[in-house]
């Protein structure tokens, strides 16, 4: 069954280790250092937890951090202007009419036409080619309509509870490193240990299911 939490306590966007698409989120920072991403309008059987001792490297605790930041921006149909060419945008791609889901792509070339008018209300007919930087379409270039992006907004500053997480993260891989010349040491591959593995986290299949089955709403189509 779907959660109806207030929406304005989701300020976070969150790229997903199970389909890698963007969507609305809040973060809870558990007594036993665990950090539990809850998804806006759904139920917590798809919340994904993540230990302090689930990462193997100080790479993969900072390849984590990336996949947050800020609400993305929906856009008007007058502001298409700001869709230039070269800007990152977060994107629609549907799956089914039931599952839409979000991922990042640049704007490659606009092709500007001119706005309708009717029933007083503009109405954008630009079509904008994006080049898709994940997802089922990455490394592709297709055209879409405004309604289907948002504007990726800048994150100087990242949210006090992740940078809380990471920094035991850290602190937790540091204590397990390997001390020079021990047995242990330069055993580990650090190219496969840098990316997370979903795995390590024994994420249940059905949630996994779940999240494929029904697409949530990303944070730039929430208002």
């Amino acid at each position: 069954m779907m959660g109806y939490d207030d929406n304005s306590l989701y300020d976070l966007e969150f790229r997903s280790t199970l389909d890698d698409a963007w969507y609305s989120v809040r973060v809870v920072l558990s007594d036993d250092d665990t950090l539990v991403v809850k998804f806006w309008n759904f139920s917590e059987s798809t919340d994904e937890s993540f230990g302090v001792g689930d990462f193997k490297t100080i790479e993969a605790v900072e390849e984590f951090v990336r996949r947050f930041r800020l609400p993305s921006q929906q856009l008007q149909d007058s502001q298409c202007s700001r869709l230039v060419e070269g800007i990152g945008v977060c994107a629609s791609f549907t799956f089914r009419d039931d599952d839409i889901r979000f991922y990042d792509a640049v704007v490659e070339a606009v092709h500007h036409v001119e706005h309708s008018f009717a029933k007083e209300e503009e109405e954008c007919l630009c079509t904008f080619l994006l080049f898709w930087q994940h997802g089922p379409n990455e490394g592709n270039v297709t055209a879409s309509g405004i309604a289907n992006m948002c504007l990726i907004q800048p994150f100087e500053q990242m949210d006090s509870r992740v940078v809380t997480f990471s920094k035991m993260a850290k602190e937790k891989v540091e204590i397990a490193r390997p001390t020079p010349g021990s047995a242990s040491d330069g055993k580990t591959s650090l190219g496969k240990s840098a990316t997370f593995d979903k795995e390590d986290r024994n994420l249940s299949t059905v949630q996994e299911s779940t999240l494929s089955q029904r697409g949530l709403q990303a944070s730039c189509m929430m208002f």
